[in-house]
């Protein structure tokens, strides 16, 4: 009887205490095990393809911003941007040669529109000396007649003119196209030397001279350095209490003995219900809790005073445990 009594006093206590850390757990912190740190990530890959023909970096390296990691072959690019410099000096000469035929035809066009304006003057005197009896109407007509023959050339001259000034323009659009031309060739060309977009570290790069690179494929990824972060995935039935600014504690398998201060960024809006192809919102594996499948939503949590002997490390586990008192 006494054995009953012990077990059933044992059994109250652990009960009661079940439900004060089961209270505690969901009224005053919210825990999940299902987090991992989180950090910029870059995929390195070429803009214009070509085989590799030096390597100046290693797996794990540091690397600075900007500082040239690979370099692939320039010389088919320098000989395309050859080729399209010396086109653009042809369209530069032959715009200068249009441009001088221009000029002629403006020239040519005053000097018709003179001979015009004489031939009016001299269709009035005659006109009026013919009227008078002074000049012939034989004199009068041949007048007319090489007024006539003017006004055919100057007719001729101006449409001329405005062909030359359509080539003028016609040519600077290619001059504008050829200089484009160059400045995509002078792109890719610069494009051959892979250099960092921002400070980390590089990973998963295999890459040895003589490798072909294609464009936009990854060659290898950089973890940036300049900020870290949690993600934690929590239930749905915790997520209504969480709010951006609370306290978090963080411990990871990286640093076993020690725990992190945090603070809650940000909650998740959106998810996915299903696993499939469209990345536009984050699919989160739900988790069995007893009949139903619950879903998680992540949150984002930032360190704060991380110590400078600590060094995150991108996807290692974390366990958080957020205040929402």
């Amino acid at each position: 009887m006494k054995t009953r009594h012990k077990f059933l006093i044992g059994f109250i206590i652990l009960a009661v205490f079940v439900l004060i850390a089961w209270i505690f757990l969901f009224e005053f912190a919210v825990y999940t095990s299902d987090a991992y740190i989180r950090g910029n990530w870059a995929a390195i890959s070429p803009r214009v393809k070509g085989h590799v023909q030096a390597v100046h970096i290693v797996n794990n390296q540091h690397v600075e911003k900007d500082q040239l990691m690979i370099e692939l072959e320039e010389y088919p690019y320098q000989l395309v941007l050859n080729v399209r410099k010396a086109t653009l000096e042809q369209n530069i000469a032959q715009l200068k040669l249009t441009q001088v035929k221009y000029d002629n035809a403006i020239e040519s066009m005053k000097i018709i529109a003179n001979q015009y304006n004489l031939a009016l003057d001299k269709k009035k005197r005659y006109k009026t000396l013919w009227m008078e009896q002074a000049e012939s109407k034989q004199k009068y007509q041949d007048v007319l007649q090489e007024l006539d023959v003017i006004k055919v050339k100057l007719t001729e001259a101006m449409e001329n003119t405005k062909y030359w000034q359509a080539a003028v323009g016609e040519q600077s659009t290619v001059i504008d196209a050829a200089r484009a031309r160059v400045a995509l060739a002078e792109y890719n060309l610069s494009m051959c030397k892979l250099k960092a977009p921002n400070p980390g570290y590089v990973n998963n790069m295999y890459v040895r001279p003589g490798d072909y690179a294609v464009v936009g494929e990854p060659m290898f990824g950089i973890v940036e350095t300049t900020e870290w972060w949690v993600e934690a995935n929590y239930k749905e039935c915790y997520v209504g209490k969480i709010k951006p600014g609370q306290k978090v504690l963080i411990h990871t398998d990286l640093y076993p003995f020690r725990l992190f201060k945090g603070e809650v960024v940000s909650i998740g809006t959106g998810i996915k219900r299903s696993d499939d192809k469209n990345t536009a919102l984050p699919y989160i594996k739900p988790t069995i809790d007893w009949v139903r499948l619950q879903y998680r939503f992540p949150v984002r949590i930032k360190f704060t005073d991380l110590p400078p002997d600590v060094k995150p490390r991108m996807g290692a586990d974390v366990r958080t445990l957020i205040w929402v008192w």
